[in-house]
């Protein structure tokens, strides 16, 4: 799945999808492994401070996506 964001203050006009969130999932021995790819801020004037809070997005929505996912 991925999710393409887009923020109409930014003063730059990335490519659309080239700044996403990419989520994949993976069977693994009897597992599914979720991974999450975060999109190129780099694009951006402030893109360090962009990537630095879309880890710390990632980090705690892949506790949540697992919490939701093992509830099922």
């Amino acid at each position: 799945m991925t999710i393409s964001l887009y923020v109409s203050t930014w003063e730059e006009t990335p490519p659309v999808g080239a700044i996403a969130y990419k989520y994949h999932l993976e069977a693994r021995d009897n597992q599914t492994v979720l991974s999450i790819e975060i999109g190129d801020f780099a694009l951006l004037k402030k893109g360090q401070m962009y990537f630095d809070a879309s880890i710390e997005f990632a980090e705690s929505s892949k506790k949540v996506i697992k919490t939701l996912a093992e509830s099922l």
